[in-house]
């Protein structure tokens, strides 16, 4: 009964001590609405949070790959490294559609 509002102050008021912003409260908040959402919709979280916590960092790389290539996309296919990258994640795109159009 006390459970779930006591733990909800102690986030907002621990949000609220890191850097004194009310802002962060709100984006608290909204991560707590979005979290709810993915439960409604049984969406699962953890590739969410991988893609949140991993993007920044590949995105830094393909923009320091695209630097030393002088935006020369070909790279990424003429190197066999990522050109093996490439394959992989487009079997994981699109065998899940093929193997859903195959009757059982």
């Amino acid at each position: 009964k006390y459970l779930i509002p006591v733990l909800l102050l102690l986030c907002v008021v621990g949000t609220y001590a890191v850097n004194n912003r009310i802002f962060d409260v709100w984006v608290m908040l909204a991560f707590g609405i979005l979290g709810i959402a993915f439960r409604w919709f049984k969406i699962p979280v953890a590739p969410f949070v991988i893609g949140f916590i991993l993007t920044p960092v590949a995105e830094t790389n393909l923009r320091t790959a695209l630097i030393t290539s002088e935006d020369d996309l070909s790279t990424f296919l003429t190197r066999p490294f990522s050109a093996a990258f490439l394959l992989v994640a487009l079997l994981m795109l699109f065998l899940p559609l093929l193997r859903r159009k195959q009757p059982v």
